[in-house]
């Protein structure tokens, strides 16, 4: 009896428990994403933390402490921000300011510096496939029993500066065609091989975010190589559409992107990585907000520059496609 009046007791205290919703007030603050690139035109990507407007912000880059180059709003672009463009270009060597003024004053000033680096030299040696025995994730449009999985590999050398600690940004890229029955897959996870790395970290190979320092090559001609994984065949709703036909060989052109990055984003890039490892382990440590690296004051995010160079390769893939009139 005893028991059953503790239990009904218990109960009765739950129920008697009051929720009282709460909210984290969050202060307005813009959120700048910008790597801006020697010799391109400027663009900066910029989004906001509260209810404020974003297409209407004064944005400038004051160049050498002596050219102020004004921003114009292009658009809302890649789902999240705020393109704002000009068709002005540094090079390296420029110093950079970015200026950002709210007109309606709910957003706090913005202010950021960087530097654009030296010029990359690097040339490629020769492209070429090999198998695949990893096994390439499956997905909703690209399904098939009759794919082929490939490393496109790029051979590579870079003059790495001496006496100076560089900082690298390497990534894949292909012009993309949804229907050309080619999947370019892990583009931004390129792995990085060749003997002297892989004795370095005891036998073991690396794949990596394509965020590299130039400790083990530092002021060498350093040759390397990087693969990507990629997959040619037809999902099964291209082969059972009557208008797809096989097309056998088809030459795409991939672009091997190597920049030479600052210190500074290079551990903003790194603190990425780690935090979207721990979005995926329920056993990593929480990433607290206040961390994050960042050197636009006022706001969040991260402005950089970078001098980069663009290798072309071409590679041939087995495919079907859809014909048109």
């Amino acid at each position: 009896m005893k028991k059953l009046i503790f239990i009904l007791v218990i109960i009765f205290m739950v129920g008697c428990v009051k929720q009282y919703p709460y909210t984290i007030k969050q202060e307005p603050r813009l959120v700048v994403n910008a790597n801006i690139k020697a010799n391109m035109p400027i663009e900066v990507y910029i989004c906001g933390i509260g209810d404020g407007r974003v297409d209407s912000l004064d944005a400038c880059i004051v160049v050498n402490n002596i050219d102020t180059v004004k921003l114009k709003m292009r658009g809302y672009i890649r789902g999240f921000a705020y393109s704002y463009v000009s068709q002005e270009c540094c090079v390296s060597g420029d110093s950079l300011e970015l200026l950002i003024q709210d007109k309606f004053a709910h957003y706090p000033d913005v202010r950021a510096k960087t530097c654009v680096p030296d010029t990359v030299v690097a040339r490629l040696d020769r492209v070429y496939k090999l198998p695949n025995r990893e096994s390439i994730p499956e997905n909703s449009w690209f399904l098939s029993e009759h794919c082929e999985d490939s490393l496109c590999v790029f051979e590579c050398h870079i003059d790495d500066p001496c006496e100076v600690y560089n900082y690298y940004n390497i990534y894949c890229y292909r012009d993309y065609d949804y229907w050309d029955g080619v999947l370019l897959n892990g583009s931004f996870d390129p792995i990085f091989k060749d003997n002297r790395v892989t004795t370095s970290l005891k036998g073991n190979a690396i794949g990596f975010s394509g965020v590299i320092t130039d400790e083990l090559f530092n002021g060498k001609d350093y040759g390397f190589s990087i693969y990507t994984k990629s997959r040619s065949g037809a999902s099964e709703a291209i082969k059972n559409n009557p208008d797809a036909s096989y097309v056998g060989a088809i030459q795409k052109t991939y672009r091997l992107d190597i920049q030479h990055i600052n210190g500074d984003y290079y551990r903003y890039l790194k603190w990425i990585e780690v935090a979207l490892c721990a979005q995926k382990d329920i056993y990593a440590d929480p990433i607290a907000f206040s961390s994050i690296e960042s050197n636009v004051e006022g706001g969040y995010g991260f402005f950089s520059a970078c001098a980069s160079v663009l290798l072309k390769g071409d590679f041939v893939f087995y495919t079907w496609t859809i014909m048109s009139d």
